[in-house]
This record gives structure tokens, sequence and C-alpha cells, in this order.
């Protein structure tokens, strides 16, 4: 079975015999399951385990029944998802959103970033502040019921835009004459 995050049983009967048979007439009744919930190999029989025989002559005691089995628990495939909207900078910078598909125990991922183009090898952890075209990676760490998994996405901090414009009007004087902008025309 696949780890969901819930107990599941694994119910043993009659029909689950491997060996042997009945008496033409007789017929096993089984009552037994096996509960597990993480990911693990499960053996051990739920308490009031039982089996008895039916039929007109039946005798429980005409019987030797060995009631096992085993549950396994395996880990559930999950994908995540990680989304990064652009900014411009000076501004707040936007936050990550991320999801997990499927069941999972993960913990909140690890966020890591890097130039858009540059080597994997250049992700940290550091959020970036500068103009630029990037790459955000969330990281969910493996659990004892869940794989590492990791997503990506592009994301760009845009330049701040400035426009500095100033006019004036002077008289011909037959000389060059000058207009001075400054950040106070901004």
């Amino acid at each position: 079975k696949t780890y969901t995050g819930e107990d599941q049983v694994l119910e043993i009967s009659a029909d689950d015999i491997t060996s042997g048979s009945m008496v033409a007439g007789e017929e096993l009744v089984v009552n037994a399951s096996i509960t597990g919930k993480d990911v693990d190999e499960y053996t051990d029989l739920d308490d009031g385990a039982s089996w008895n025989v039916t039929g007109t002559t039946a005798k429980k005691d005409n019987y030797d029944v060995t009631l096992s089995g085993k549950l396994t628990i395996v880990k559930d495939e999950t994908e995540g998802k990680v989304s990064l909207e652009d900014w411009t900078y000076g501004e707040t910078a936007a936050i990550e959103e991320s999801e997990v598909t499927g069941q999972n125990d993960y913990d909140d991922p690890i966020y890591y970033y890097k130039a858009k183009d540059a080597d994997d090898s250049t992700y940290t952890t550091e959020k970036p502040v500068d103009a630029g075209e990037y790459t955000v990676k969330a990281v969910w760490e493996e659990t004892a019921n869940c794989d590492e998994i990791s997503a990506t996405d592009d994301f760009k901090i845009l330049p701040r835009k400035i426009v500095v414009y100033t006019e004036a009007t002077k008289t011909y004087t037959g000389e060059d004459q000058v207009l001075e902008i400054s950040a106070d025309d901004i």
C-alpha cells in the first residue's frame, strides 16, 4: 500500500489460505488484520485476531491454523511545485509559494537561489536583491515516509525605472547655454 498519513489495514481472511484445505462441508472463519501507518513492513497481528471452523460436525481441534501476513507501506510518489512572482528593485520582495501533491509529512521547504543561467553549484539560501534574472529552488527534505523532492521557478527583479526631465526657456545670447539637469528633476 502507499503511504497516506493514516492507519492502513490489511484484512486477513479464509480466502488467503496458501497451503492446506478444509474438509468438505466445513468452513474456516478468520477475523484478523495487520495495521500500519508509516512507511515500513508490518507483520504483527492486531489484537483480537482469531479463527474458527463452522459446519455441522466441525471441530476447531481438527485444524492447526497459522494466521500471518505482511503489510508493506511504501513511499508515495509526490511532486513539489514552487512559484515566485517578479518584483521591481527596491520594492518588497515577492514571497515564495509552494505546494506538494500526494500524501506527505514534509516540513516547509528550504529555498535556494541562483542567477538564472548559472551552474547549479551556485545555489545559495540568500535571496537576491539586485535587478536580474534568477531561479528559485524549493527543497523538501527527505522524511521517514517521503523522498526528498525539489522544484524550481524562474523570476526577475526588474530594474527600477526613473525618468528625469526638465525644461527651460532662455533668451538667445550668441553664447553656448547650458540646461542643468539634476536629481531634483525626477
